[in-house]
């Protein structure tokens, strides 16, 4: 991927995370990268189609890592601890702004197909992914029926950190927690 792509890809990135897709315009991103128009639309031919190719370059990254996590032992519950422990890295990181597909959604729910669909894959990507960890210790339908909680508690966890509703901070922890001891 050229440097320019790369800058303007990270900038927007950090642009749509912190304050949405709808309040971040295309010239804000040319300012903040600090390259001509004529680059930005070298590289994407719009902002629906930056916006994409950010969500699918986060969609590898992000879901890369917790494959990684889901097969890294052979004990599920220490593979769901790692799991829950990511994700609380990443909302008390310090750059935590919300989840940009949740956002997608809200914002784009009847405007785009595409984002839609790039959010809709995601969401499948991490559905298997735990389907298959559960697998290994869990009939087909109990994997689905626990790939499906987990997911839920994961997405109620960041929206209740991102709303200010989880005011001791440990949503997360007592998610993780309640989940693992009520697996068969």
């Amino acid at each position: 991927m050229n440097l320019r792509r790369q800058l303007i890809l990270d900038t927007a990135e950090r642009l749509f995370n912190t304050y949405g897709y709808h309040d971040v315009g295309i010239d804000l991103i040319i300012s903040e990268s600090n390259v001509a128009k004529m680059t930005l639309y070298r590289n994407f031919s719009s902002k629906e189609d930056l916006i994409k190719a950010i969500l699918s370059r986060k969609h590898t990254a992000v879901n890369n890592k917790i494959e990684s996590l889901a097969t890294a032992s052979l004990n599920i519950r220490e593979n769901i601890i790692a799991i829950f422990e990511y994700f609380s890295q990443w909302i008390h990181g310090g750059a935590f702004h919300g989840c940009m597909y949740t956002r997608s959604i809200s914002e784009f729910s009847h405007k785009s197909q595409e984002i839609l669909h790039v959010t809709n894959q995601h969401k499948a990507s991490q559905l298997d992914i735990l389907r298959a960890m559960f697998q290994k210790e869990y009939n087909v339908q109990q994997s689905d029926q626990l790939a499906r909680i987990m997911l839920i508690l994961l997405d109620g966890a960041i929206l209740a950190e991102h709303s200010g509703y989880n005011e001791n901070r440990n949503t997360l922890n007592i998610s993780r927690d309640y989940f693992i001891n009520s697996l068969p």
